[in-house]
């Protein structure tokens, strides 16, 4: 399997993943907290704070999956994936930190999370989108020199 191959569909996933919570965040926060245990309330203010990520992640995951189908971006798509990846494991482990253990389906959440960084983060170290014009057909690469 080529790096651009494997690019596309840890791209793939992330837009997935990144698609369900943000939809579940920004549509259905008090649903999508009660499934790890947690109770939102009806607090105005907190339900605004739960919904603007889940915009943020939607948004991002129709960002993702526009790189996946149009083979442009991936290396853009691989940082924006990473970092959410990376954002929302540094803040578990704050949390973790500062608030104590969260509940143990979400400890699952922060290790699934921190692998997707990984992940991320290795791809990106190894160069799997260095060589991109590869790819691209003789026309694009004579357009990207231009």
């Amino acid at each position: 399997m080529s790096s651009m191959t494997t690019v596309r569909i840890y791209l793939g996933v992330s837009a997935l993943i990144a698609g369900y919570v943000g939809a579940g965040l920004l549509l259905a926060p008090h649903w999508f907290h009660e499934q790890n245990g947690v109770p939102l309330g009806d607090d105005v203010g907190l339900l605004s704070e739960t919904r603007a990520p889940g915009g943020f992640l939607l948004l991002s995951a129709c960002v993702l999956a526009s790189m996946v189908a149009t083979r442009r971006g991936e290396h853009a798509g691989l940082v924006l994936a990473t970092t959410v990846y990376s954002g929302w494991a540094i803040g578990r482990a704050v949390g973790s930190a500062v608030d104590g253990m969260p509940p143990a389906s979400l400890l699952v959440v922060w290790g699934c999370e921190a692998v997707g960084a990984l992940v991320g983060i290795g791809l990106l170290v190894g160069g799997a989108t260095r060589g991109r014009t590869e790819s691209l057909t003789a026309g694009e690469r004579e357009a990207a020199r231009v």
